[in-house]
């Protein structure tokens, strides 16, 4: 029985680890994508003040900024969370709690806020973008 229990928990947490790896190269794309929208946004900016005033394109000048900050504080998030997952795997006496799990669904849930937002923004971006030229 303790042999099925510990199989049972390796491939649960081989499970999240490779959730994991999934997360960053999604972030990884996140951040290469907010850098070309960040480009894009510079090269139009002029046109966007012209069209639509300097108070939109300060709001996506937020947004974009916003963006960045919570990519980046997310995908720390996940790399803490790969080296405890890490850990684990090096470790097999190293306690494996509930809060491990919680903290995988909190990070889940962060995620798909991101993304979300990201959406958005490019969707807003854009539509603006196809008035200026």
């Amino acid at each position: 029985m303790d042999t099925i229990s510990k199989s049972l928990l390796s491939a649960e947490l081989q499970e999240l680890y490779m959730q994991n790896k999934k997360w960053m190269s999604q972030i990884l794309f996140l951040e290469d994508e907010s850098r070309f929208l960040q480009q894009l946004f510079v090269k139009k900016q002029f046109l966007i003040d012209l069209k639509t005033g300097s108070k939109q394109k300060e709001l996506i000048a937020e947004s974009l900024i916003s963006l960045e900050k919570r990519t980046i504080t997310i995908k720390y998030l996940v790399i803490q969370h790969q080296h405890l997952l890490e850990t684990i795997f090096k470790d097999p006496l190293h306690a494996i709690g509930i809060t491990l799990l919680e903290e995988h669904a909190r990070i889940t849930l962060k995620l798909k806020e991101l993304f979300h937002l990201d959406c958005v923004l490019k969707s807003e971006l854009f539509a603006i973008i196809e008035e200026v030229d």
